[in-house]
């Protein structure tokens, strides 16, 4: 088995391979989707409730007297929208987003066209065979 798998790729280095601008894409947009997979960071988990306990023993109005209980609540967080400048940056970002792929469909060499189009097909290739289902 490794004596034909040896031959295999020392005749394999002497074979002439052409590659158009689709294969460079197609193989360009396997690999990074590859490597953006593996070394995706986790999201940390954004609470949503902050829980504490009520001591009405140190509630000095209305006086609970001598039946002071502890009582578990629940408080909802609401975080602050986002600022003028985050919506503004976020907006440029969104729209650089949309608007690069149509400018290489549109306004780009064949050879644009043609790597995007195998950047493109690789990612889903490489999205459809990974074994993370």
């Amino acid at each position: 088995m490794n004596k034909s798998l040896f031959t295999l790729i020392i005749i394999s280095t002497f074979i002439p391979v052409t590659t158009s601008s689709f294969t460079n894409g197609l193989a360009t947009g396997y690999i990074s989707n590859n490597i953006a997979r593996k070394t995706k960071s986790k999201i940390p988990d954004i609470p949503l409730y902050y829980n504490f306990t009520l001591d009405t023993s140190l509630i000095t109005f209305p006086n609970p007297g001598h039946n002071s209980q502890c009582i578990p609540q629940t408080i909802k967080i609401i975080y602050p929208p986002p600022t003028l400048t985050v919506r503004i940056i976020s907006f440029i970002c969104v729209i650089l987003t949309i608007i690069l792929p149509i400018h290489i469909c549109v306004c780009g060499t064949d050879e644009d066209r043609q790597f995007f189009a195998g950047a493109i097909i690789g990612s889903c290739i490489e999205s459809i065979l990974n074994d993370d289902d």
